[in-house]
């Protein structure tokens, strides 16, 4: 059933933060489930996807390019090692 898909789709993608996860049941047997992703993410995200559904006639992949999302995602926080003599 479609209502098991966005359930499916986290559990797979649970390694790989996603800014957001939305479905759309289009039919008792068929969802859009729309991801947004960080652009790293993207090949690995596709291969669990393709890993997984790729058996299925009904299963396709879209990749959109994103401008911009609201509210701003939270930057990632960058661990800097320091070396002697570096300043701050």
């Amino acid at each position: 059933p479609a209502e098991e898909n966005l359930d499916r789709v986290q559990d797979l993608l649970k390694d790989h933060p996603a800014l957001g996860i939305w479905q759309e049941n289009l039919s008792e047997n068929h969802s859009l489930i729309k991801v947004l992703i960080d652009a790293e993410e993207t090949e690995e995200v596709i291969d669990i996807l393709e890993k997984y559904y790729s058996n299925r006639n009904d299963f396709r992949i879209l990749i959109l390019p994103v401008e911009a999302t609201l509210p701003r995602p939270e930057k990632k926080r960058r661990h800097c090692l320091k070396r002697a003599g570096d300043s701050v």
